[in-house]
């Protein structure tokens, strides 16, 4: 549900910047002297399931929980340009009258071609 971007600068710097609120279609453009870019894109997790119970307590039953968040990397040693990337939001919590729902996809890609470098699928619940 976030990406992270890491870029080594040419004198032994490093500049690390998170990008973690949810969205689409955003662009990131690289600080002056980036050299190379090193991107980690997470994905969303899928919600929870429903509880359901009865007024009894013995007979309460909950809900499971949501699937975990996948990952994807990107390298590129030649950086010019801006680049396009889209954060993922986690899947909603199930309730008593509707199902859980799957995490949202993270992405990195070229802003100029629409070339997705990094991809991480949000996950079911």
């Amino acid at each position: 549900m976030s990406i992270e971007v890491l870029n080594p600068l040419g004198l032994g710097l490093l500049n690390i910047q998170v990008l973690s609120t949810v969205a689409n279609n955003q662009t990131y453009t690289p600080t002056a002297g980036t050299r190379s870019i090193y991107v980690e894109c997470v994905g969303g997790g899928g919600g929870g399931g429903a509880s359901t119970g009865t007024n009894n307590a013995k007979n309460a039953f909950v809900g499971a929980g949501g699937g975990g968040a996948a990952f994807a990397s990107y390298f590129n040693n030649s950086v010019s340009g801006t680049y396009l990337y889209s954060i993922g939001a986690g899947g909603a919590a199930g309730n008593n009258t509707a199902a859980a729902t799957d995490g949202g996809q993270t992405s990195f890609g070229n802003s100029t071609n629409s070339s997705t470098y990094a991809s991480a699928p949000g996950l079911p619940w």
